[in-house]
């Protein structure tokens, strides 16, 4: 795909709609990516028709971004400034804090 070189990537679905997806490597000499995105609703024994195309499409989600702190309806992770490590994790769905699921996943 050398016109997306300059710029972005967009994956779509049949229907046209922005996926969600992240670039694990690309090789600029071969022009060549390796992506990863979630298909849902794939039918059994079936498959599901994707479109990579130059530019930056929307998605939708439902991450909220506070400083260094992510959040969805499930996680809330903040990271470390100059480690990149998280220092705090919260799972909403089960009220665990990190500590919580550390001494939930020994048990």
């Amino acid at each position: 795909m050398p016109e997306a070189e300059k710029g972005e990537l967009s994956v779509l679905s049949a229907k046209g709609e922005a996926l969600p997806f992240q670039v694990l490597s690309h090789d600029s000499t071969l022009h060549t990516y390796q992506l990863l995105t979630e298909v849902k609703k794939v039918p059994s024994l079936g498959y599901e028709v994707l479109h990579v195309v130059p530019g930056a499409g929307r998605t939708e989600t439902d991450i909220k971004v506070h400083g260094l702190t992510l959040e969805n309806e499930a996680l809330r992770v903040t990271v470390d400034s100059k480690t990149g490590c998280i220092t705090s994790l919260y799972d909403k769905v089960s009220k665990l804090s990190q500590s919580q699921l550390t001494l939930a996943e020994t048990n």
